[in-house]
């Protein structure tokens, strides 16, 4: 029974095809000979026109991203600017300093917007300084408990600038 409804729905589609192209083709002033290759034309160019269309509608979407893109990377040079200039020469390269925000992550990269979030140090941690780079140190953490070494860059922000830890304690 069902496949007399599915053939059934199948053979009154092909119907409606056919009476539309017949009809199609018999208002053609070209002639039956060419009706039928304008009818399937007019249908790929409907579908050439769409598909056109949508490739439009893509590079002018990725062409925006890439501006927008092109102008983030130079706000964030400028912000780098800006502040770095402050904070990077509150620093020094190889020295010792601690951290003073409640906790500041290690990131592999100093531009790096998401990171992993379990590489932290916290308050009153030690830190050493190896380098400087764009607003943030590259610094280097002996754990006290493990005894391993954590490595990473940290924001400038969140360290003690001109903090001598030895001078300190």
């Amino acid at each position: 029974m069902k496949k007399n409804k599915y053939s059934r729905l199948v053979y009154t589609y092909l119907l409606g095809q056919f009476t539309l192209l017949f009809l199609f083709s018999c208002s053609n002033s070209k002639g039956e000979k060419y009706s039928t290759f304008n009818a399937q034309h007019f249908l790929s160019l409907n579908e050439i026109r769409s598909i056109d269309s949508l490739k439009n509608l893509s590079h002018q979407l990725k062409r925006k991203i890439e501006e927008k893109t092109k102008k983030l990377e130079k706000l964030k040079e400028d912000v780098v600017n800006l502040t770095g200039i402050n904070i990077s020469n509150s620093f020094e390269d190889q020295s010792t300093t601690l951290v003073k925000t409640p906790i500041a992550y290690l990131k592999k990269y100093p531009s790096e917007i998401e990171f992993d979030k379990t590489k932290f140090i916290a308050k009153g941690d030690e830190v050493f300084i190896v380098r400087i780079k764009e607003n943030h140190g590259y610094v280097e953490y002996l754990d006290p408990i493990t005894e391993s070494t954590l490595k990473g860059w940290v924001d400038l922000r969140d360290l003690v600038p001109n903090a001598n830890a030895e001078d300190e304690n």
